[in-house]
């Protein structure tokens, strides 16, 4: 995969991430606690999935594009994001 699709795609993991914020706090309302948290769960693992699967797999391409290690020092990465 190419720099600039890698960042298309993390650009939108990170609207993808705002949304599901978004949809925990709205949980939060929800009278019921076991309905609440259950709807919770759910969007954990959305954004584990969206994590695990998009976001790690790029950030081991090109380190410096993880959201959390823009300085390209992410310890799960290659070198290769530094060069290219």
């Amino acid at each position: 995969m190419d720099r600039e699709t890698a960042q298309k795609i993390l650009n939108a993991t990170s609207r993808i991430d705002g949304i599901l914020g978004e949809l925990d706090l709205i949980s939060w309302s929800i009278d019921d606690e076991a309905e609440s948290k259950n709807l919770r769960r759910g969007i954990a693992a959305c954004m584990t999935v969206v994590y695990e699967k998009v976001t790690r797999e790029i950030a081991l391409i090109y380190p410096d594009l993880h959201p959390d290690f823009p300085n390209g020092d992410w310890p799960g990465g290659s070198s290769k994001g530094k060069s290219a």
